[in-house]
């Protein structure tokens, strides 16, 4: 009885084993996903500042005149 327990245990680890290794590429995917759209966002601010400089030099070149 004892033995028959650990060998079910091992199985129940086995199994973990591949859905961790069947989940990894997915996490990871889903991780370079997650990465993807905070360069994104970091992009579109950065974007944001530059306009809003822009829009400020302009401003300040058109009351210098």
């Amino acid at each position: 009885m004892h033995h028959l327990i650990v060998l079910l245990l091992l199985l129940l680890l086995l199994l973990l084993l591949l859905l961790l290794l069947l989940l990894l590429p997915l996490l990871l995917l889903l991780l370079l996903l997650l990465l993807l759209l905070l360069l994104l966002l970091l992009l579109l601010l950065l974007l944001l500042l530059l306009l809003l400089l822009l829009l400020v030099l302009l401003r300040n070149s058109v009351t210098n005149f």
